[in-house]
């Protein structure tokens, strides 16, 4: 065994005559390799809420020598993570000025290729989605007591689009870690109702957490994610897939988009009469308010 091998191929050939315990640390290495690279074997056996020596088992049952040989192969993915992430970074900046149309025999502009991608997620969205998983998901959270949202990093700029539009339609959506501490506000949470949680690579440990907790409080756990071996589809009641792909240095959210604004339109058509009645008040209020432009006020003389 090298430490050029890679880990995701050498667990995942070995992962189906391995004990359910050795499984277990096997899902815990190839999900988050950057910690058993950085981190002593006691926190990585505490993280996983697993003895030590379960990890040093694990090494000699993929071929490694040593628990250590094994933490190597973690370090390489890591490196190769970063470089993946750098190299993209790199491909980008040198790509020069993207926004002419493209010459004979050259790569075609920016615009086009970003807009294929997020075309081809989209597509891979529509084939894929289960839509009557889809409608079930959209029902429970139109019936749940409370709804919660949570997304960090990069997801936490949907979470809040989420919380402000499902907001207008409907007074129980609500974005966790706004307005309060995000302990306090997830074990609040029940049986009785359901969050959404948006997480994609690379996963924010706020965000893993969190859904971890939800999770032991009971409420309907609905994940969004781009990867198969995300931690959040250990804890989730239902999962659904997006990909991200982009030809820039950050994944494309479009898909995503697609999906969550499906979900908000089958909710809110769920809630009926109770939405709409909400929604004409608070464009009542935005009138009084003069929260929107007016020709007629605004635009001095």
């Amino acid at each position: 065994m090298t430490a050029s091998s890679s880990l995701h191929q050498t667990l995942g050939q070995k992962l189906p005559d391995l004990s359910p315990t050795l499984r277990r640390a096997a899902g815990f290495v190839m999900k988050r390799p950057e910690e058993v690279a950085t981190y002593s074997l006691r926190h990585v056996a505490r993280q996983a809420e697993l003895p030590p020596q379960t990890f040093s088992r694990l090494a000699r049952a993929i071929g490694c020598e040593t628990y250590d040989e094994l933490r190597e192969m973690c370090r390489a993915e890591f490196r190769l993570r970063s470089a993946r992430f750098a190299d993209r970074v790199l491909g980008f900046l040198e790509g020069g000025d993207d926004t002419q149309a493209a010459r004979p025999g050259t790569r075609e502009p920016l615009l086009v290729r970003h807009a294929a991608a997020t075309i081809s997620n989209i597509q891979s969205l529509l084939e894929s989605v289960d839509l009557e998983r889809l409608e079930a998901t959209a029902e429970q959270l139109a019936r749940a007591r409370r709804v919660a949202l949570l997304g960090s990093l990069s997801s936490a700029v949907i979470a809040d689009y989420l919380g402000y539009v499902c907001g207008m339609a409907l007074p129980n959506w609500t974005v966790l870690g706004r307005g309060g501490p995000l302990s306090g506000q997830i074990i609040d949470l029940g049986p009785e109702d359901a969050a959404i949680v948006l997480g994609f690579e690379p996963f924010a440990r706020r965000t893993i957490r969190g859904a971890r907790l939800i999770a032991e409080q009971g409420a309907r756990l609905v994940c969004v994610t781009d990867s198969h071996s995300s931690p959040l589809t250990e804890v989730a009641g239902e999962v659904f897939w997006v990909r991200t792909a982009s030809p820039q240095f950050f994944p494309s959210q479009a898909a995503v988009m697609v999906l969550v604004e499906t979900l908000i339109g089958l909710v809110v058509r769920r809630a009926g009469a109770r939405a709409q009645e909400r929604l004409a008040r608070i464009d009542l209020t935005n009138a009084t308010l003069h929260e929107h432009w007016s020709d007629e006020i605004d635009r001095p003389d």
